[in-house]
């Protein structure tokens, strides 16, 4: 038994240290050897009233609560925001923001979606718009 345990634990070690997809490696529990990111990454969200003003969306009032032991809110790791595709989900998190939005007073038209990427190493911002979405307004009763 004792046996089958230790080989059982090296080849997950051995698993672990073989680069494969990075959906079988992410499941793992040895996700430490993997290479560590050089990037931290903040989204931002930015919306626009009928007069063309532009307010920004007070992201933090709304995700109150951290991922576990860090800073981050789960928008900022949420694969709807970060990886490609997702449309429409990334139009109804636009909806949901300026529904909030509106319930407190500031209607808007459009909601801009905003991906910061900083490099750690360099300190390098790279700016990338995830999306543009207009929002209907008078839709915050629901």
């Amino acid at each position: 038994m004792l046996a089958l345990w230790a080989a059982l634990h090296l080849v997950w070690l051995l698993r672990a240290l073989y680069p494969g997809p990075s959906s079988i490696s992410r499941r793992l529990p040895w996700n430490m050897f993997s290479t560590p990111r050089t990037t931290t990454t903040e989204i931002r969200a930015e919306g626009r009233t009928a007069a063309g003003d532009s307010v920004e969306i007070p992201l933090l009032d709304y995700y109150r609560f951290a991922r576990g032991a860090t800073a981050q809110r789960g928008y900022a790791t949420s694969r709807f925001l970060l990886s490609s595709g997702y449309r429409e989900e990334r139009r109804a998190f636009a909806q949901w923001l300026a529904v909030a939005m509106e319930r407190g007073g500031e209607p808007l038209v459009e909601v801009v979606l905003t991906r910061y990427d900083r490099g750690i190493l360099d300190g390098q911002v790279r700016r990338r718009v995830i999306g543009r979405f207009p929002v209907a307004s008078g839709r915050g009763s629901g």
